[in-house]
């Protein structure tokens, strides 16, 4: 069974950037973002990259607090959002 995923945008000119993290809402807090992003990370250091985007809200506290225990820092907060359609 899929509980999640975690999608990864790489195009070899730019830094990769991971666009979606998601977990179903019955199996989230159960630490399973942290690993599916752990083994994307690895997977890619593997492919030679050490760096990665990531975007998410400013306000999605508990997300922030996961990715900076994952290594991630702040670079900039932006006030707008893209929604592909």
């Amino acid at each position: 069974m899929i509980v999640g995923s975690v999608i990864v945008e790489i195009d070899e000119k730019y830094t990769p950037e991971i666009v979606s993290v998601m977990v179903l809402p019955e199996y989230r807090r159960k630490h399973i973002a942290a690993i599916m992003l752990e083994y994307t990370l690895d997977e890619l250091n593997k492919k030679g990259k050490e760096k990665v985007w990531l975007v998410t809200p400013c306000d999605n506290d508990s997300a922030i607090l996961m990715y900076k225990k994952l290594g991630f820092s702040i670079e900039s907060h932006e006030k707008r959002y893209m929604k592909y359609i």
